[in-house]
């Protein structure tokens, strides 16, 4: 109960920081790149974690290691990159309606995978939430839509969907979620160095020392990726992915909330005052019917002990002595 609550704090703690991290991005894309502004951030965030935890991490395998790439390449690379690159095309109001909808992809990845069942009560929060961040994200504004950056939107969404249930997965090898997050953080280097190398725009140095820029990029670096990024891993250890909507459901209101303290442009109406309250009813709709009904489920946990115990059998059906187990290594 005591780890059920600290994972509930610390995706909270990450819901509060990326609702930031939009505003951030707002702010440095008038002087960068998407793709310069997610590899200063990643570099910041893997430097800090580094320090933290200085020891190699050691190679696991091929399919340990292999599903940390695939979560680092569709939750950073893709979804992150997504979300800065449809904001040349579109609205952030657009962008954040999108994004919110990433729980359903979750859901559904969810059900597919680990036959976790969907409660009716979930589609009917769902439905309830994403009107209010409708209203919300309106504000007084006109919604309008973009087909591109709309659709660029829309992969940013189905990849952290993906994201989420991957290190569900990996949860289930027993590492510690620096390291997750560390290799993650690395394999995402990467890949967007390698994206990098396709682009013609020249780095202008004189932007970074910009005093403004240094601390968005600071925040973006230590809090939004690496703080966030350990916060959520870690939660999602002991949370189903299912129950982890609720958090995602808070990133537009934080924006909405703290928007008209850093942007010019941005204000609080009465539509998006109305919309900020259908939204909390929404959350309160998911999160309550879900912990109730929780305890009377097969828990994830031992759904993926029980995918555990059978990956870990040979080819003879004997089962890999403990101490032989990939997921038993120290970290």
């Amino acid at each position: 109960m005591k780890l059920k609550v600290i994972s509930h704090l610390l995706l909270l703690l990450a819901a509060l920081i990326w609702g930031l991290t939009f505003i951030a991005a707002k702010r440095l894309l008038i002087y960068f790149s998407p793709i310069e502004i997610l590899m200063i951030r990643l570099m910041i965030a893997y430097s800090a974690i580094f320090l933290i935890k200085p020891k190699i991490n050691p190679f696991r395998g091929i399919k340990i290691d292999g599903l940390i790439i695939l979560a680092g390449f569709l939750g950073i690379f893709i979804s992150q990159l997504s979300e800065n690159i449809a904001t040349l095309y579109t609205s952030a109001t657009n962008i954040s309606i999108i994004v919110a909808a990433s729980p359903i992809i979750t859901a559904i990845l969810a059900a597919i995978i680990f036959k976790n069942k969907i409660k009716p009560i979930f589609f009917i929060g769902f439905i309830v939430t994403m009107a209010g961040i409708i209203l919300l994200s309106l504000n007084g504004k006109r919604l309008d839509f973009n087909p591109v950056g709309d659709l660029i939107a829309i992969i940013a969404a189905i990849t952290w969907g993906g994201y989420t249930v991957i290190i569900k997965l990996v949860d289930k090898h027993k590492i510690h979620p620096i390291e997750i997050t560390r290799k993650v953080f690395f394999y995402s280097l990467v890949f967007i160095s390698i994206a990098s190398l396709f682009e013609k725009r020249t780095f202008e140095y004189k932007d970074f020392l910009v005093v403004e820029n240094i601390i968005w990029f600071i925040f973006l670096g230590i809090l939004g990726s690496g703080v966030a990024f350990f916060s959520w891993n870690y939660g999602v250890k002991q949370i189903k992915p299912i129950s982890t909507a609720i958090y995602i459901y808070l990133i537009p209101v934080i924006t909405f909330l703290a928007a008209p303290i850093f942007l010019d442009d941005e204000n609080i109406t009465l539509l998006g005052g109305l919309g900020l309250l259908i939204t909390i009813i929404g959350i309160v709709i998911s999160s309550l019917k879900l912990n109730k009904k929780e305890s009377k489920e097969i828990s994830l946990d031992s759904i993926n002990d029980t995918l555990l115990n059978t990956n870990t059998c040979d080819s003879e059906g004997k089962q890999e002595p403990k101490e032989n187990r990939p997921h038993e290594q120290e970290t």
